[in-house]
């Protein structure tokens, strides 16, 4: 099992998860593993993990998959494949168990937001606000670890 760090230039996407209409990442992704040879399982890569969810044109820099994959795949054999607006830039082994939701110690969420009358005061409060420890067992069926700290 190895996982995969990516990066991908949104604008031209449908979201990371595939759907039914629209390219998204995923199909990128699973295209450039088809046309290298790697073994797909109804399309998709044996023991495909993928940390990270973008909506249609959101752009992501260390989004993580995990799957199956043959030694020889290092990211530049897998962005031979890729369009140019996807890129793998790193790549490592990992357990047979590796989850890339689960298993993730960290996320950074970055928002860019053009709005040159936006009062800077009220946002800097809002943040404020937002900031701290907070219970999200509301947003998932999980039971635990659900405590997250928002920096």
């Amino acid at each position: 099992m190895r996982a995969y760090r990516l990066a991908y230039g949104g604008t031209g996407y449908r979201g990371v998860k595939r759907q039914p209409h629209g390219e998204t990442v995923e199909d990128a992704l699973f295209g450039a593993l088809r046309g290298l040879d790697v073994a797909l399982v109804d399309g998709s890569p044996v023991g495909y993990t993928a940390a990270g969810r973008t909506d249609a044109g959101v752009s992501a820099r260390a989004p993580t998959a995990a799957f199956e994959a043959p030694g020889w795949l290092r990211p530049r054999a897998f962005d031979a494949e890729l369009p140019t607006d996807v890129r793998a830039w790193a790549v490592a082994a990992v357990d047979a168990d590796f989850h890339a939701t689960r298993d993730a110690a960290a996320r950074t969420y970055r928002y860019f937001l053009y709005a040159p009358d936006a009062a800077d005061d009220l946002a800097d409060a809002a943040c404020r606000r937002l900031s701290g420890c907070h219970e999200f067992q509301d947003f998932t069926p999980d039971d635990d670890g659900t405590v997250r700290d928002v920096t």
